[in-house]
């Protein structure tokens, strides 16, 4: 079966764009935004205003004082700040009712992998707040499968279940592309920048990324491997690795652990202040992913 990416996101019935959130984003990438003018920016907008100072006033941050949108610019940061609205902005729009796929699931196991990146990103002093985004949204390629044609979507979850194959083959043999392909397509129409795209185009196979996305679709790549250890409880092999080894020029061993550390303290912080108990009570879904 051979399908067409952009129908499937036709079909899938997404926002064409998050127009306030990219342009944002490109300004901070281009250096053009002044903290001021970052601010008054975003405050044009009053549903993102009231998210901005959710997010800002949430038990991660500790802190229940922040009144303005400049104030919680200088806790969070712009990259973050933008970086969180976004995640926000788009667990929103994909919301949906299925019997058969776990969207809560779905974004708890993508937040953990997420917050994995971000912490390794510091450690190798790449962009945190684009690889958070990026590795949050590497997989979102299965929601617009399942939102544009569920049976479709069923078909394939017992076809991985039953093969023995890696994911993303099976997913080529039956689609004619993997899922990161379908996530990067749909990045691409929302205009976010390559900084995001590529890594998440790439993670599956990062040794085939460009040259100047190769580290970052490293870090996806070992982002995903965490949490699919944490979820079959198994760890990662680092003997069998060493490629990962040569494009990070750093011990995996000490990466994944630091990041394991950090991720015991923050995860459930971060899962309240992204998704909150609004989205599980208006989720309840008996599902398996």
């Amino acid at each position: 079966m051979k399908l067409q990416k952009q129908d499937l996101i036709k079909n899938a019935r997404l926002p064409t764009s998050i127009d306030v959130i990219t342009n944002l984003q490109q300004s901070i990438s281009d250096g053009i935004a002044s903290a001021s003018s970052f601010a008054a920016q975003l405050e044009t907008d009053a549903g993102l205003t009231a998210r901005i100072l959710r997010l800002a006033n949430s038990a991660y941050y500790g802190r229940g004082d922040i009144e303005t949108v400049e104030q919680a610019i200088v806790l969070i940061g712009e990259n973050d700040l933008i970086s969180l609205v976004l995640t926000t902005e788009v667990i929103d729009a994909l919301r949906f009712k299925s019997s058969e796929f776990s969207l809560l699931q779905f974004w708890k196991d993508n937040i953990y992998a997420a917050l994995s990146a971000k912490i390794i990103a510091r450690q190798l002093e790449r962009p945190r707040a684009q690889l958070f985004t990026a590795a949050l949204l590497r997989k979102i390629g299965w929601v617009v499968l399942w939102r544009a044609n569920s049976a479709i979507a069923a078909k394939l979850a017992d076809l991985l279940k039953e093969s023995e194959q890696p994911d993303h083959e099976v997913e080529k043999d039956f689609l004619g592309f993997d899922h990161a392909t379908l996530a990067a397509e749909l990045l691409t129409y929302w205009k976010l920048p390559t900084s995001i795209t590529e890594p998440v185009r790439f993670y599956l196979y990062p040794e085939t990324a460009p040259k100047k996305n190769r580290r970052d679709a490293c870090i996806l790549y070992l982002a995903d491997m965490q949490m699919q250890g944490i979820l079959n409880a198994t760890a990662l092999n680092v003997s069998q690795h060493q490629w990962a080894e040569d494009i990070l020029k750093t011990p995996l061993e000490d990466l994944l652990a630091k990041a394991g550390e950090e991720i015991y303290v923050h995860y459930d912080k971060m899962l309240q202040m992204l998704i909150g108990s609004e989205f599980t009570q208006s989720n309840q879904i008996e599902l398996s992913v």
